[in-house]
């Protein structure tokens, strides 16, 4: 019950602080040309047509491209 008794602008500010240095944590690490290992396989299907596979691709960020492409050639 004692968090209920936090002021609001305390819990703001609080608050406001530990997403900013997750946002730095976050901008610091994807500086590097690294992949994103999310530890699974993605297919992005489309009915029976697979749009884009982690394993055919390769690697996370060259399935959102090859995603992002075809979003981009469907509807763009």
């Amino acid at each position: 019950m004692a968090a209920l008794r936090q002021p609001l602008n305390e819990l703001l500010e609080e608050e406001k602080e530990a997403y900013q240095e997750a946002l730095s944590k976050c901008s610091s690490d994807s500086q590097g040309d690294d992949d994103i290992q999310l530890n699974m396989r993605i297919r992005l299907v489309d009915g029976d047509t697979i749009l884009a596979d982690t394993d055919q691709e390769g690697s996370f960020l060259a399935t959102y491209k090859r995603f992002e492409d075809y979003v981009i050639e469907r509807f763009g």
